[in-house]
């Protein structure tokens, strides 16, 4: 009984493991064996059943059998990674990174469009309190780590609303000119952008005349085109059925709800929102609480 009680403590061992033992600077698709936990478990629970045999106890084929069936592991040989897995985006892992914001960076990463993934060219995370939550551009992504892990998740997508709007819906001069600017940059007229502008701004910082603030998904989003655009990104992102809500009541929310749907086709739904329509408008939508709930191919990624 005692070499069986060993052999289960070894198990109840392993079977505990989680990522807590990788270190915050080091990306978990380097690790040896990383391609799955499972993978990782399975392993661990044959060499120990190995080692207690060269020690002189019996082999516990019943008990690895057993256990690796309850884990949905196959007894054999190694197991092949699974192509769902891959390492974490170049751009993502970044040594001084903590651990659980690569993750939660390279996850909503991976949900974008693959063309727009690319166009991510720099990401950083500030952990010395910075003035500004997140800052981005056509490429570039900052955010602060300082926040809690749901509002880091939701910021990522904000600023990625950024990085979609214009540094991946680019259009050309062949498109013309429009009364849109960023800044002093022309956006041209084939900016696939450009039709979401259209329904509440006349420019970047003009609304269109008789604008409400229910027009706008957050207070913060009628600050102007650009910060209309990401808040309904996030919101599209993390609060889908929210938006979709306020789409039944509101055309102009309607026809962003429906811009969304109709430019990201392939998103699932990821979250489920906390919150409810009670017709009053929320400042801002990377506050607003929800549930992760990502599709089990994007968590095998770790």
């Amino acid at each position: 009984m005692r070499e069986t009680a060993l052999f289960l403590s070894a198990l109840f061992l392993f079977s505990g493991t989680t990522h807590t033992s990788v270190p915050s600077d080091t990306s978990v698709p380097y690790l040896a064996d990383s391609a799955s936990i499972r993978q990782v478990w399975s392993a661990a629970i044959r060499s120990k059943n190995e080692e207690l045999y060269a020690a002189g106890y019996p082999r516990y084929t019943s008990y690895t059998r057993t256990y690796l069936r309850q884990m949905h592991i196959q007894r054999g040989a190694a197991v092949a990674p699974s192509p769902r897995v891959a390492t974490l985006s170049p751009v993502i892992d970044q040594k001084d990174i903590e651990l659980k914001h690569k993750l939660m960076a390279d996850q909503g990463l991976r949900l974008m469009p693959e063309r727009c993934q690319k166009v991510l060219q720099k990401f950083y995370v500030r952990y010395d309190n910075p003035e500004h939550r997140g800052l981005s551009g056509k490429s570039t992504m900052i955010l602060a780590g300082h926040v809690p892990d749901d509002e880091f998740r939701a910021l990522f997508f904000h600023e990625f609303g950024h990085v979609f709007d214009l540094g991946c819906l680019v259009g050309t001069t062949a498109g013309g000119g429009t009364n849109y600017k960023d800044r002093s940059e022309p956006i041209w007229g084939n900016d696939q952008s450009v039709s979401f502008y259209a329904i509440s701004w006349l420019a970047a910082e003009t609304p269109r005349p008789g604008s409400q603030p229910e027009d706008f998904v957050s207070g913060y989003a009628s600050w102007d085109m650009f910060e209309d655009f990401a808040e309904s990104f996030v919101y599209y992102m993390l609060h889908r059925e929210v938006f979709a809500q306020r789409a039944q009541e509101n055309p102009a929310i309607a026809q962003k709800y429906n811009w969304f749907r109709q430019h990201l086709p392939g998103i699932p739904v990821v979250a489920k929102s906390d919150t409810q329509w009670s017709g009053t408008v929320p400042w801002d939508i990377t506050k607003l609480a929800y549930e992760w709930m990502p599709p089990s191919d994007l968590l095998a990624r770790r």
